[in-house]
């Protein structure tokens, strides 16, 4: 968390640019689960408190990381769509801006979020939960409305699987969204949030329908406010083959995992699974069987940054090929061929 000073760049060419109830965890599942203790609700399985926004359980900053990672869901695939059909990034940034301004409409907490027929004077919704709601919203022919953390959790998902840096800004009594766009022409203020990039971010403020791209409210146009860069994390990828593909009883077979891989980062733990009540622990393990049988094999891999990827394949072990089966082979195989030749003859 960074506190951030005035900026006092501005770019001086241009003018200063003035009831639902319900939710869908990450995951897309349903129904959603919330648990009430002391009289707030915290979500499952992570434990935030959705009705308060710091502290140890705070939702800020780390709601956003529900839709990050291994539970990147709906909203997360919003984001890449922008990044195929917007190749230019100036024009994706204002697409992504307009398309949550044109779906998704300012309101209070306690006007539009009860639970058990209480109306919450606080509530975050993560941005999964905002986008299936949006879906819903437009099958029924509403709109959605939301507060300004959840416009941020929402924007946040999008901008980054869209390619750019964000950092959410935590504003008194108010949040909002910063993205890295050095380039971008328009902006009334460009901020610096000493990550050693200098100047360059600039502010999304999708509250309202007629905000622009790049405009600081000015309530915080002096600075007052903190930073929190939100990483996009990506998950690993389990992979492995063995060897020999058609293993016998008490074989040993070779499995190897070097073909995982870590996009932003390295695999720290293997994790194996045999099916026959053994595990493993290496990138390369050896293994036999005792029994002829069908086994499914799975491998968790582990990254620098907590996430995982589990893969399972299904191998057979057949038979072992004793000395004995081979001599008793070898005695029926000459017998068909004396036999076969006396009858021929």
């Amino acid at each position: 968390m960074k506190k951030i000073l005035l900026i006092l760049i501005l770019f001086v060419l241009m003018p200063l640019i003035t009831s639902y109830t319900f939710a869908y965890p990450s995951g897309n599942a349903w129904p959603p689960v919330f648990e009430k203790k002391h009289g707030e609700w915290y979500d499952e399985p992570w434990g935030l408190n959705r009705n308060f926004y710091s502290g140890r359980n705070g939702y800020l900053p780390d709601l956003a990381y529900e839709s990050l990672g291994n539970f990147v869901d709906l909203a997360y695939s919003w984001g890449e769509d922008f990044k195929a059909n917007y190749p230019n990034k100036l024009e994706r940034a204002q697409a992504v801006l307009s398309y949550v301004q044109s779906r998704v409409k300012y309101g209070n907490d306690e006007d539009n979020v009860v639970m058990e027929n209480e109306p919450q004077a606080e509530w975050a919704w993560n941005a999964d939960e905002l986008a299936y709601m949006m879906e819903e919203a437009r099958a029924q022919g509403t709109i959605v409305r939301a507060d300004c953390e959840d416009f941020t959790f929402l924007c946040s998902t999008l901008y980054l699987a869209a390619g750019f840096d964000v950092a959410i800004v935590d504003a008194p009594q108010h949040v909002a969204l910063l993205i890295w766009l050095p380039e971008f022409p328009d902006a009334n203020l460009y901020w610096d949030i000493f990550d050693g990039r200098g100047y360059g971010w600039i502010w999304v403020e999708a509250t309202g329908d007629s905000n622009p791209l790049g405009w600081t409210p000015p309530d915080f146009s002096d600075g007052s406010f903190d930073t929190y860069v939100i990483e996009n994390v990506i998950s690993p990828v389990a992979s492995f083959t063995y060897s020999p593909l058609d293993p016998e009883v008490n074989e040993p077979i070779t499995f190897d995992a070097s073909k995982s891989s870590d996009p932003d980062g390295s695999i720290i733990t293997y994790e194996w699974d045999f099916g026959d009540g053994t595990i493993g622990a290496g990138e390369y393990e050896f293994h036999s069987y005792v029994s002829d049988d069908f086994y499914n094999v799975s491998l968790t891999v582990t990254d620098n940054d907590g996430l995982t990827d589990t893969t399972q394949i299904n191998i057979e072990v057949i038979p072992e090929f004793s000395a004995g089966i081979m001599l008793l082979s070898f005695i029926v195989a000459t017998l068909a061929i004396i036999i076969y030749k006396k009858r021929t003859c």
